[in-house]
């Protein structure tokens, strides 16, 4: 690839902040799905069919393992679905939540950069111990509202998450104490209880941070082609 083929650095930190956007979109969508499958087939409202099996065991077994056992083939199917699929949904609800955070903190950390005057050509998060992406700040300087129009919601979606964040926090703490009272133990149960809305709260806050990503760029972008301008001309005079 030639220097005039390679993109200029403001196209491909857009290209990796978009490609986090897809990937939490990607994990909501299929928990979307599986949450969904899994609130059919959930066991308490599935009618199981009362016909049984017996199981016969072989004749190598001894004591009570040689006794005849009255088996139900449906209720098991639907017990068995049931927890599969809630598993599934509760796994890809995680991966969601972690997708959807390390969108935020990967928009938040583009908009840090350049509004710190740097010219990153990728977003930048942290690597855990297993070199997977892992999500960092969510803080950002908001730019200024007189400037930029979508200011207001940028800050109450900051806030939303920070809250929520804030809340899991202080769950975990009241979990990690060996004695609760009851009524440390419903604020426990509230505070997960309004967690759960984390992810959402966390895809909301990077969408709006991944408009402001465009935004914050346009200066640096237009510096960037004046000064490419500048240099075809210089080019053409000395040609």
């Amino acid at each position: 690839m030639t220097e005039q083929q390679i993109p200029p650095w403001y196209v491909t930190l857009k290209a990796g902040v978009s490609a986090l956007g897809e990937a939490a979109r990607t994990y909501r969508d299929a928990y979307r799905a599986a949450e969904a499958m899994a609130s059919i087939t959930y066991a308490p409202r599935v009618e199981v069919h009362e016909g049984r099996v017996t199981g016969q065991p072989g004749p190598e077994a001894r004591g009570w393992e040689a006794k005849p056992k009255s088996l139900e083939p449906h209720g098991r199917a639907v017990f068995e679905v049931s927890s599969l699929n809630q598993h599934h949904a509760d796994e890809l609800k995680s991966r969601y939540e972690d997708a959807a955070l390390r969108y935020a903190s990967g928009a938040a950390s583009a908009i840090r950069m350049v509004q710190a005057g740097e010219t990153p050509a990728r977003p930048v998060l942290p690597l855990n111990a297993e070199r997977r992406l892992e999500w960092g700040g969510l803080e950002i300087e908001v730019p200024a509202e007189a400037r930029y129009a979508g200011a207001e919601k940028l800050t109450a979606a900051y806030a939303t998450l920070s809250h929520l964040l804030g809340q899991r926090q202080y769950a975990e703490d009241l979990s990690a104490q060996e004695y609760l009272a009851d009524h440390e133990a419903g604020w426990m149960h509230d505070a997960w209880h309004e967690a759960e809305g984390i992810a959402d709260a966390a895809y909301a806050y990077g969408c709006l941070a991944h408009r402001a990503v465009h935004f914050v760029l346009l200066g640096p972008k237009a510096e960037h082609e004046r000064r490419a301008r500048e240099q075809a001309e210089g080019e053409v005079s000395r040609g």
